[in-house]
């Protein structure tokens, strides 16, 4: 598509210089809470239209680095959810701390949900007809509801709740949120829908920045 993929690291260039010239931002599993400096810095990249994709899912906890920490926490993992939310928030979106499971319509096993809801006219979900995330957080947004569970999708923690969203779209379509990682890696992106919604979000990510007056 003709986009370069640059990796922040903090070491050479500061994240503003950074995105001057930017389409888009993508994070994806943060482990280290963002600082307001770094919020403002990307609030206003994305006020001046650069695009951000945020995706985390509850199979990826903050890694420990010690030994024994490690140990523990593969037992008791450390939720990473404070972390993405350090950033989604900004933006009117919150991953809450559960997992989607499904017992009546998954892929093999009950966290592995099936969604075949979509709001059918935006060009992230054309011509989906049914995707697999493999571990997926529930959002709450104000905006567009991209990916939507059943009656059977429920959440862990979320008890009761219903029309579960998976995916959502937000601050004037240009903030994607995603529930799930892993349905955008092999092999799990060939399974059903998966790699025309990689595809269709890889496109969203090189569309040429609409910079504001």
């Amino acid at each position: 598509r003709g986009a370069t993929v640059a990796t922040y690291t903090g070491a050479d260039w500061s994240l503003e210089e950074q995105l001057i010239d930017a389409t888009a931002l993508v994070v994806v599993a943060p482990s280290i809470p963002y600082s307001a400096d770094e919020r403002a810095i990307i609030a206003q990249f994305v006020d001046d239209g650069g695009l951000l994709l945020l995706a985390a899912d509850p199979t990826r906890p903050i890694p420990e680095d010690d030994e024994y920490a490690s140990f523990y926490s593969a037992f008791f993992p450390t939720s990473a959810v404070p972390v993405i939310n350090s950033l989604a928030g900004t933006f009117g979106v919150i991953y809450y701390d559960d997992y989607l499971y499904n017992l009546e319509d998954n892929e093999g096993n009950y966290r592995n949900v099936r969604f075949d809801t979509f709001d059918r006219e935006n060009p992230l979900t054309k011509g989906l007809k049914t995707v697999v995330f493999f571990g997926c957080h529930s959002l709450q947004s104000e905006g567009d509801s991209l990916v939507v569970g059943d009656d059977d999708t429920h959440s862990s923690v979320r008890t009761g709740g219903t029309d579960m969203t998976a995916a959502t779209l937000t601050s004037g379509d240009q903030v994607l949120a995603l529930g799930d990682i892993t349905f955008l890696t092999p092999p799990y992106h060939t399974v059903e829908d998966n790699d025309r919604f990689r595809s269709n979000i890889a496109d969203w990510l090189a569309a040429d920045r609409r910079f504001r007056d």
